[in-house]
C-alpha cells in the first residue's frame, strides 16, 4: 500500500525549498504520496506546525510527518544550543497536542538549504555552464566540504553566478549535484533521504 507523508517546511509553498524537496523524493522513491505545507518563516513554523501536524494526520490521513527547517538565519549566536532549545520547545508543543512523536521527524538543515547546493563543489559550476552554454574552462566554484559551515552559502552562489533566485535556481543546481556526495557531507540530507526510504512503499530507494 502506498504510504502518505506530510512535510512541513519553513519556506512558503511552491518555494525553491519545496521544489528541491519534491524533486529529491521523485529521485529516490516512485511510490509515495506527499502533502506539503509551507510557512512564511521559522516563527510561523514554530507556532503553527503542531496544528498543521494534527491536520495532516486527522484530515489528510498521513502515515508520518516531517518538519524541516534551516539553522540560519535565526540562530546566529550559539546556534547549536539555540537550535536544541527550539527543537525541545517544538517537541513539547507537539506532545501537548497528543501527537505520536514516533510518527514525527524533525530535521534541521545546517546551515540552510543552499548548503546542500554547494556541498558538491561542481554543482553550481555545472549549472552555470549548462545555463549559459559555456565552455568547460569556467573557473571552479568555491564550495565543497570546506564551505559546509559557511553561514551564508547563498552569498557564495550569488557571487559566482552574479545572481541567484532560489525559487527558480535552487532546483536546477541540485539537479547538477552528485547526490551521494551531498549525502556524505551533509547529515541533514542523509536524514532526509532516510525519511524517504523509511516511508517508500517499494521498501527501498530507487537510487543509491
Amino acid at each position: 500500500m502506498t504510504k502518505k507523508v506530510g512535510i512541513i517546511i519553513e519556506a512558503p509553498k511552491d518555494s525553491g525549498d519545496q521544489k528541491v524537496f519534491a524533486w529529491l523524493i521523485e529521485q529516490y522513491c516512485k511510490n509515495i504520496n506527499v502533502v506539503f505545507i509551507g510557512n512564511r518563516n521559522k516563527n510561523d513554523l514554530f507556532n503553527d506546525s503542531p496544528e498543521q501536524c494534527v491536520g495532516l494526520f486527522e484530515f489528510d490521513n498521513c502515515d508520518e510527518v516531517l518538519i524541516i527547517y534551516d539553522l540560519k538565519p535565526r540562530f546566529d549566536t550559539k546556534s547549536n544550543r539555540a537550535n536544541l532549545n527550539f527543537q525541545n520547545e517544538l517537541t513539547a508543543k507537539l506532545q501537548i497536542k497528543g501527537l505520536d512523536m514516533q510518527k514525527i521527524t524533525i530535521i534541521c538543515i545546517k546551515q540552510m538549504l543552499e548548503t546542500w547546493l554547494i556541498a558538491d563543489e561542481n554543482a553550481v559550476r555545472n549549472y552555470k555552464i549548462k545555463k549559459h552554454k559555456l565552455t568547460a574552462t569556467q573557473p571552479s566554484f568555491n564550495g565543497g566540504k570546506k564551505q559546509l559551515y559557511n553561514p551564508k552559502p547563498k552569498d557564495l552562489i550569488e557571487i559566482y553566478l552574479s545572481e541567484y533566485n532560489p525559487t527558480t535556481t535552487a532546483l536546477e543546481i541540485i539537479k547538477q549535484a552528485d547526490l551521494n556526495t551531498v549525502g556524505r557531507l551533509c547529515s541533514s540530507f542523509a536524514e532526509y533521504k532516510n525519511f524517504i526510504n523509511k516511508n517508500c512503499s517499494d521498501g527501498q530507494l530507487t537510487k543509491v
